[in-house]
This record gives structure tokens, sequence and C-alpha cells, in this order.
């Protein structure tokens, strides 16, 4: 059985600090993604900004994302909260994070040399005009 949670934020928030292996600050908002009763997937939201937030995703496993998934998170920030962009910053060496996050859609938007304690940190963005995933919509299957 697979599934979307918002519920137990402080449980989520300490499964993605391990994950990512960083503290989480205390404005974070997680939403989780359940597969046979375990936490496989967490979407951190942070830094809220008014019209931005940054975001961090992290899964363990593999078949994690869903069609409902990937919908719901970008549903949250672009259509619940009305944001305007959402910014991942990843450390330039991490071309795990930097192909998922490109893959979904994200733009890199800046490179900054040195950034990061193992080098380089990449910034990206994605819009609501430029995110594919909403048009999937609760409506549609999701």
């Amino acid at each position: 059985m697979i599934g979307l949670t918002t519920l137990n934020q402080e449980q989520q928030k300490i499964w993605a600090s391990n994950v990512l292996k960083l503290p989480l600050p205390s404005d974070a908002v997680c939403l989780g993604q359940v597969i046979d009763g375990k936490l496989r997937a967490v979407v951190v939201y942070y830094n809220f900004q008014g019209k931005s937030c940054q975001t961090h995703i992290c899964s363990t496993g593999k078949h994690w994302m869903s069609k409902e998934y990937l919908w719901a998170m970008f549903d949250y920030p672009f259509e619940k909260l009305g944001l305007k962009v959402i910014l991942a910053v990843i450390a330039g060496n991490n071309e795990k994070s930097l192909k998922l996050s490109r893959k979904l859609g994200f733009k890199d938007v800046a490179k900054i040399p040195d950034a990061h304690n193992d080098g380089d940190l990449v910034i990206l963005t994605m819009r609501p005009d430029e995110c594919r995933w909403l048009t999937l919509g609760a409506g549609n299957g999701c």
C-alpha cells in the first residue's frame, strides 16, 4: 500500500535529517511517501520567504516515486501556498540529487564556487509555469 502523509512532522523531520545527514530548520514542513507501512521518501520545504521556499527531496530504496506523490510535492508549495519559486540548493558533487532535480524539471540558475564543504554549490529553481507535474492534478488519477 502506498500513501502520502503530513502526519508526524517531527518523525518525518528526524527521518529526513538522518537521510540527508544535516539538521533541518525549525520552519521545515514535510510531505512523506509511505509504502507498505514504512516511510520511504520525504520532501522538505523550509526557509519560507513569502514568494519562495527551499526544498530537499530524500528517499531510501527504489520505486518510491508515484504520480500522486509528484503531483502533491508541487501542488503544496505552488497551489496551496501560492509560492512563485522553489529553490533547491545542492552540493556540486552530489550528482544523484542534481540528476533527480533536473529530471523533475528544476533549472540551474547559479553555481557558486567553493560555497560548500565539498566544493561548489548549485542553485536550481522551479516555477509553477515550468512544472509539468501540476497537470497531473488530483482529478487526473492522483
